[in-house]
């Protein structure tokens, strides 16, 4: 079969594992005694899983497209995705600072402001992901200034998983707001002072705020010397 060692010393089987071909990755399993051994099931090979579980393999990991499996001969095995990632950004023009109000959004007080942000995508970095959000939620173009702050919870929102959520300063380079309606009810430039004084802004966002206008931690984002693929780093200093 079909296989690469990583960096870490797992082997990861790169063979198409179907019905017809089972009992040579029985038989590839005996003779490679590694403590960690990778494979991915495709969603037309789903029949085969039952036999693969019996192999001593579990289930680890999913996408839209293939099962990932690991047969781990070792005490010790990462979780997947223990994290997901999300961006807000603050902008402000005039005194004026950029708020949405979700149609979605159920955890605080109806029709509360917020900051612009979300969910970043696979390989995007955290500055992209605050100015493509900011720019889908509300039609504003913003240039990156900075990173100031982070939130880390446990036991969020989704799946039961930990939250990671970065604060960002972006500055504006247009200002007429064209909303996307299937996901904001409504955006406005908004006094900050209003903002601040809202009792169904959550203290976060106001304290986020606060931190901007005081102009503390302010990370910018430097150019990776990292000796392996510089696009896929991000630093802030």
């Amino acid at each position: 079969m079909k296989y690469n060692i990583n960096r870490y010393g797992d082997l990861i089987i790169e063979n198409e594992i179907e019905l017809n071909n089972l009992n040579k990755l029985k038989t590839f399993l005996n003779e490679n005694q590694k403590e960690t051994i990778w494979l991915d099931v495709l969603e037309k090979n789903s029949k085969v899983i039952p036999e693969i579980l019996k192999l001593g393999f579990t289930f680890h990991h999913t996408d839209n497209k293939s099962l990932t499996l690991v047969l781990n001969r070792k005490k010790e095995m990462f979780h997947y995705a223990s994290h997901y990632v999300g961006v807000g950004a603050v902008v402000i023009h005039e005194n004026k600072l950029l708020t949405v109000v979700e149609n979605f959004h159920k955890d605080y007080k109806k029709g509360s402001h917020k900051l612009p942000g979300g969910f970043l995508n696979k390989d995007e970095h955290i500055k992209d992901a605050a100015i493509r959000e900011v720019f889908e939620e509300t039609g504003i173009k913003t240039k990156f200034e900075y990173l100031f702050t982070l939130r880390h919870n446990h036991q969020s929102r989704y799946f039961n998983k930990s939250s990671i959520y970065f604060v960002v300063k972006l500055e504006a380079k247009s200002f007429d707001i064209k909303i996307d309606d299937k996901e904001i009810k409504s955006a406005r430039w908004m006094d900050i002072d209003e903002f601040l004084n809202d009792e169904t802004v959550y203290p976060f966002n106001k304290q986020v705020v606060e931190s901007v206008l005081k102009g503390d931690n302010k990370l910018k984002n430097i150019k990776s010397n990292c000796q392996y693929d510089k696009e896929l780093y991000e630093i802030y200093i």
